[in-house]
């Protein structure tokens, strides 16, 4: 989880951390609960943490798939295979030489040893979901955005009253695989 530092010095700061996602047998609202409250530890931590102490970690740590990498070694030690990272993002809408944007998503990357990337941001009332991965990791990533808006529609349906879900849905012609080019569900906030 990428966590920006605020006291640093030296312009942009960042640390890279880990925290477990919720357990696969949880229900959707207790793995939300357990992510929440990972989550919440971990920026605890920082706080508490002298930011240079939190840059030598991430740089140490992802420093040694990126020398084995480099060194076409295949397989190392790693601490995670995905990043899941939340930047903001505009919370009203944007124009762009008079014509509104669609979408308003930061640039991802993959760190050596890792095969996914899920970045999530936010643009007016719409939250935007988008995914990066390795095709020899993740060989159908439309099947992985599939499951994830079915995940969500869990999500909701078990944090609402009644259950009742109601998503903004992409026209049936956009939901067709895809082999290249992002995909977007819009889904109100």
């Amino acid at each position: 989880m990428p966590i920006a530092l605020a006291d640093a010095r030296g312009g942009n700061a960042l640390a890279i951390l880990q925290l477990p996602l919720g357990a696969p047998a949880a229900s959707p609202m207790d793995r939300l609960e357990q992510v929440k409250r990972h989550s919440s530890a971990v920026k605890a931590h920082v706080r508490q943490t002298d930011p240079t102490a939190l840059v030598t970690y991430t740089a140490l740590v992802h420093g040694i798939p990126a020398a084995l990498e480099l060194l076409g070694l295949s397989r190392g030690p790693s601490l995670a295979n995905a990043v899941i990272s939340n930047p903001g993002g505009y919370t009203d809408r944007r124009f762009v030489a008079g014509a509104e944007m669609e979408i308003g998503l930061p640039v991802s990357v993959l760190a050596p040893g890792q095969a996914l990337n899920i970045t999530i941001a936010n643009y007016d009332k719409h939250l935007q979901v988008t995914f990066l991965a390795l095709e020899a990791s993740i060989p159908d990533l439309q099947r992985l955005a599939d499951l994830t808006e079915t995940a969500f529609d869990e999500l909701v349906a078990a944090g609402r009253p009644g259950g009742r879900v109601r998503l903004a849905r992409p026209e049936k012609a956009q939901r067709a695989k895809q082999s290249a080019g992002p995909r977007q569900a819009r889904v109100p906030a």
